[in-house]
Formats: structure tokens, sequence, C-alpha cells
């Protein structure tokens, strides 16, 4: 048994030491949030749709960097479920007010996905469960969001897309 324990062990340290390097540092260390601010966001792009009366819009991150690139999960749910006013939708130039949930969470290391370089994740989120998205008109909307690294919060936003529905 003792073996098998240790062998164990050995099979779970390189996963263990890749999860500890790949984790942002605690913003103590003066030169994590330097390397933090000097990392390029990630590229962010999104199409829409409209679906049975709904606007889906698909959120595309693009890490052009060399490196991982953490992500707050909850910046691009992956259950479709808005938790924050990730985008700016206006209806013929008027903006459309966020009638969602806003979920408050503490950050720790499992709030993060880790972007690897040249690599992208996408989400598919219908806009009708947090925004009026109900009547006919011309909508742009754009998705930004603010993600903490390393105590640093940088913003990745996205061109507008506009869909008439």
């Amino acid at each position: 048994m003792p073996v098998k324990r240790v062998l164990l062990s050995l099979l779970t340290m390189p996963a263990l030491a890749f999860s500890l390097l790949a984790y942002p540092r605690s913003p103590s260390t003066g030169s994590a949030v330097k390397a933090a601010e000097s990392m390029p966001a990630p590229e962010a792009r999104i199409n829409a749709g409209v679906d049975s009366g709904d606007i889906i819009v698909r959120v595309i991150l693009i890490n052009h960097g060399d490196r991982l690139y953490p992500l707050l999960k909850w910046d691009l749910p992956e259950d479709g479920k808005l938790s924050s006013p990730l985008f700016d939708v206006f209806r013929d130039g008027r903006q459309l007010k966020y009638n969602g949930v806003v979920v408050k969470r503490r950050v720790t290391r499992d709030s993060y996905l880790y972007l690897h370089p040249v690599s992208q994740y996408e989400s598919i989120i219908g806009l009708k469960q947090a925004y009026d998205v109900a009547p006919a008109g011309k909508y742009t909307i754009r998705y930004h969001a603010w993600n903490q690294v390393s105590g640093a919060n940088l913003q990745i936003t996205s061109p507008e897309t506009t869909i008439v529905k």
C-alpha cells in the first residue's frame, strides 16, 4: 500500500506544480501585477442571430499571446446564464437596461479557466434572460468584461455587432 501512495503522489505532483505555476500570483509580489498588466488581453469577437424571439450571441475569446491567459469563468459562462451585465445592448440607438441577476463572488484559484496560447474559447448566450429584446428594432451589441488578474482589472471588449429583428 505505501508504494501505491508514493506512486500516486509522484504522478499528481506535475499536475499540482503546473496548476500552481499557471495560477496568477498574489499581487503582493509586485512583479506578478506588472506581468499581468503587460499580458495582452484576448481578442473578443461576437456575432448574433435571432431565434424564437431571443437574440443569441456567440462570444469568442482568442489568446494571441504566448502564455496561458487566466480568464474568470463567469466572463464567459459555459451554462449560458448571465450573472452580470456582460453586454451593452442598444435598440434603435437607446441603451437597454440590464435586468438580470448580479452575482457577487470572491475570486479564488477555481474561478479561472486558462486560455492556452494561440487558442480560443467560446460561449453562446441568449440575451432575453436579462434584456428586453422582445420588440422589433435595430440592435447593437458589444461584449465587455472586467477580468481580475493578479489584482489588476483588465477590460476585455469586443467590437460592436448589429442585428435587425
